[in-house]
């Protein structure tokens, strides 16, 4: 049984796929030859590269700057903070009961992420801490905090 394919790829204008990555895609496809597969179009997770940017570079200096300004406040208490101003409650049915859920960071995909980051850049408070970011390292690509292509 081949092996399952998994990869993360930009799409070009007209709804296509590289070259290469549509010969890769049919090479594979001929190890399935008279059976099924599964495929699944959606825009990719938040990394691990990703998460560490937001929780060491994001989250890191605003402490600090929070600090700086005279406040006592966690990195997981301004995550809390950002969340709920930026983020949508979440419903559950939970035995019958719908219920409200606090909103997650954990479901975001890489563009929603990013624009969350965004928005806490660009909060007011933010601005007024003087919090200061470096850009994601230049191996992340499209701006978008993601694997490396």
């Amino acid at each position: 049984m081949p092996q399952p394919l998994e990869f993360i790829a930009d799409v070009l204008p007209g709804g296509h796929l590289p070259t290469w990555r549509r010969e890769q895609i049919a090479r594979v496809l001929t190890m399935y030859e008279g059976g099924e597969v599964q495929v699944v179009l959606r825009r990719p997770k938040r990394t691990t590269q990703a998460n560490r940017y937001y929780w060491k570079v994001v989250m890191g200096e605003l402490q600090r700057a929070a600090i700086a300004a005279g406040h006592a406040v966690s990195t997981e208490e301004l995550h809390e903070w950002f969340k709920r101003k930026y983020l949508p409650n979440r419903t559950a049915n939970v035995l019958g009961a719908e219920i409200t859920l606090p909103p997650t960071t954990t479901d975001l995909d890489q563009t929603a992420f990013s624009e969350y980051i965004e928005a806490i850049k660009n909060d007011e408070m933010t601005i007024q801490l003087g919090a200061y970011w470096p850009e994601p390292d230049g191996a992340f690509r499209s701006y978008r905090i993601a694997e490396p292509a």
